[in-house]
Order: C-alpha cells, then sequence, then structure tokens
C-alpha cells in the first residue's frame, strides 16, 4: 500500500491510501506499454471545504497520471496509470 499526504492551499492536510494492483500492472519496465493499476483504499478527509470527494479524486487522478512510476526524476517511456476508483 502506498500512503501520500496532499496539503491544500488553505493547510489541510488530506491522506490517500493508495494500493497498486499488481496483477493487473507491469512488472517490468521493458513492458510496453507500462501499466500500473492503482485502488483507492481511503481517503481523509473526504470532503474540505465545500471540495467533495468526487472532485478530489478527479484531482488525484491528475496527480498519479502525471507521477507515472517513480515520479517526474524518472520517467518509463509509454506508461498507462489506470485508477480504478
Amino acid at each position: 500500500m502506498s500512503i501520500f499526504s496532499c496539503y491544500t492551499n488553505k493547510n489541510t492536510d488530506i491522506e490517500v491510501h493508495l494500493k497498486k494492483i499488481r496483477e493487473e500492472s507491469s512488472v517490468h519496465y521493458s513492458e510496453s506499454p507500462f501499466n500500473i493499476v492503482w485502488e483507492l483504499e481511503s481517503l481523509s478527509p473526504n470532503t474540505i471545504n465545500n471540495i467533495k470527494s468526487e472532485e478530489i479524486k478527479e484531482v488525484l487522478k491528475k496527480a498519479l497520471k502525471t507521477y507515472g512510476d517513480n515520479g517526474i526524476k524518472w520517467q518509463v517511456e509509454n506508461t498507462i496509470v489506470h485508477c480504478n476508483f
């Protein structure tokens, strides 16, 4: 399980617990496309300043797709990120 802490401009902490679905995710960097499949385990809090959980999840999906497998410092070519949430 991966745990991410996100901070809003209102200094609100959002804790996100994600699980990489290993059976559906790529194992070797030579695979093309390199697939990563995430499942959301928990999101706390699920609303912030009238922002609903669906909006928070959409921002999270965009962040995960940008992050890829190892972040901006080392991108894996042709990575596709799937979010099961």
